[in-house]
């Protein structure tokens, strides 16, 4: 028999920090951390399963060197983040030792990790961990280590494209529209497929893409880089605020120009590639806004714009509908022709969930997506079938399933994919999910939409008892 359960973060990447970075607990960093956090905020830490027992950070810096983006290895609660996030932003960039500040570059370093006599510690490294990605010449005028990132896939999602013939991307486009390629830019900046990844439809065209300038490096160290890209997949983010209709002279675009200044919006960080800072938030039950957020790339010009905007008159803006499901969004800068302006949508973008069946009455979008999710692994775990693994003859231990699928605007399961080192694991957790039962469909701004989702199940095998 088997005990079902579900996996829902995991690490970055694998960098071995405990061997390559020096942590310690009594460097600096680890001193400052522990002064400026409860340490009873460490305790209810629950680490990825398979994955070592610590938790790394993860940041960038802008063009004013200005750390954001601050991330961590894999969720922990929002108390300890936010004490994370709000201690590592008062720490003093020169400290950090950097031996060159660069925005083309991600910075990382051990933070805690788990011991057996004193349980959850601050153990930081001692030396900071730099990323950089592969260089060449289509991207060399960006400036932030993920628009470098976004450009590499898209040049080569588009050398792929490019060198298709029209018949042959109808067919893909209608056989296969969400194809994934495993790629990998070597030590010596060759792109190739990675290891056991190989499409051999597509070998020759990406066997022809030019070299890379130089590879990715960790710590200066040539590594080997690997991407994954969906070729024929549609970029949704510029569907959603390149092609709306926005104005610079309506009301509530006005309203931002006469309070945020000028330094902020030369400073925004924007480009050809993140060419607009977006704005979004939910409503309460009084149709005030809550869970206010931007993709800022400064924690000052975020906090700036949302006291701005809640300085504005909800009831004046054109939310199409208000509904405590949605999620509302519209641009506030917009990078165009060389230049950064404040710009905003005449009508706010909208997007609501799906809904399924017995979470309607959730009380905000955080809740619906949560019954969401349970909905979805108590259907797998029933229907599963849980003698499968000793018919198959499978040994003891933990057997992980990716699966993804997608919802339609009929609301019925379509383009489940599911992914194991099991064939016939993949094929009974597709024929189970494909039986999810019909649910309200996502909606964009009134019209009905796809959306997809993706859930890692893990299959504990246990021994059967003769």
């Amino acid at each position: 028999m088997i005990l079902i359960t579900s996996i829902s973060y995991s690490q970055k990447n694998n960098f071995d920090y405990l061997n390559k970075s020096k942590p310690s607990t009594h460097n600096d960093l680890s001193t400052y951390f522990k002064n400026k956090i409860s340490f009873k905020l460490l305790k209810d830490i629950k680490y990825p399963l398979g994955k070592n027992y610590t938790l790394n950070l993860f940041f960038n810096i802008n063009e004013q060197n200005e750390i954001y983006n601050i991330t961590t290895s894999f969720k922990v609660k929002k108390g300890l983040y936010d004490a994370i996030v709000n201690a590592f932003r008062e720490y003093p960039i020169e400290k950090l030792k950097l031996k060159k500040i660069d925005s083309k570059k991600r910075y990382s370093f051990q933070l805690i990790g788990n011991t057996v006599e004193y349980g959850n510690i601050f153990y930081c490294s001692s030396i900071i961990i730099t990323e950089t990605l592969p260089v060449c010449k289509p991207c060399d005028d960006l400036k932030h280590y993920d628009d470098i990132d976004k450009c590499i896939k898209n040049n080569i999602k588009e050398f792929i494209i490019q060198n298709l013939d029209s018949t042959q991307i109808s067919s893909y486009k209608n056989n296969t529209p969400y194809l994934k390629f495993n790629l990998s830019i070597n030590e010596t900046g060759k792109l190739n497929f990675a290891i056991n990844k190989k499409i051999d439809l597509y070998s020759d065209i990406i066997a022809n893409y030019p070299d890379f300038e130089s590879s990715a490096k960790i710590n200066d160290q040539p590594i080997a880089y690997i991407l994954e890209l969906f070729p024929l997949k549609k970029e949704r983010s510029k569907f959603m605020y390149s092609d709306l209709q926005s104005n610079s002279v309506n009301d509530f675009t006005q309203f931002i120009t006469d309070n945020l200044s000028q330094t902020f919006v030369q400073n925004s960080n924007l480009n050809r590639v993140n060419n607009a800072l977006i704005l979004s938030f939910e409503l309460n039950k009084k149709n005030e806004p809550i869970n206010i957020k931007t993709n800022a790339r400064s924690y000052d010009l975020n906090r700036e714009i949302i006291t701005i905007f809640n300085e504005y008159p909800i009831e004046k803006l054109d939310l199409r509908d208000r509904n405590r499901f949605s999620r509302y969004s519209t641009s506030i800068l917009f990078f165009n022709n060389n230049k950064t302006g404040i710009k905003t949508l005449n009508q706010f973008n909208v997007i609501t969930p799906p809904v399924f069946k017995g979470c309607e009455k959730s009380k905000n979008i955080a809740a619906l997506k949560k019954c969401a999710s349970t909905k979805i692994k108590i259907h797998f775990a029933k229907r599963f079938d849980s003698y499968l693994p000793n018919k198959l003859k499978l040994k003891q231990g933990k057997k992980t399933i990716k699966i993804d699928f997608k919802i339609g605007v009929d609301g019925k399961v379509f383009d489940v994919n599911a992914v194991s080192d099991y064939p016939r694991l993949n094929k009974e957790a597709e024929k189970v999910m494909y039986r999810l039962p019909i649910t309200k469909p996502a909606e964009q701004n009134g019209k009905k939409v796809i959306s997809s989702y993706k859930f890692p199940f893990s299959l504990q095998v246990l021994s059967v008892k003769r």
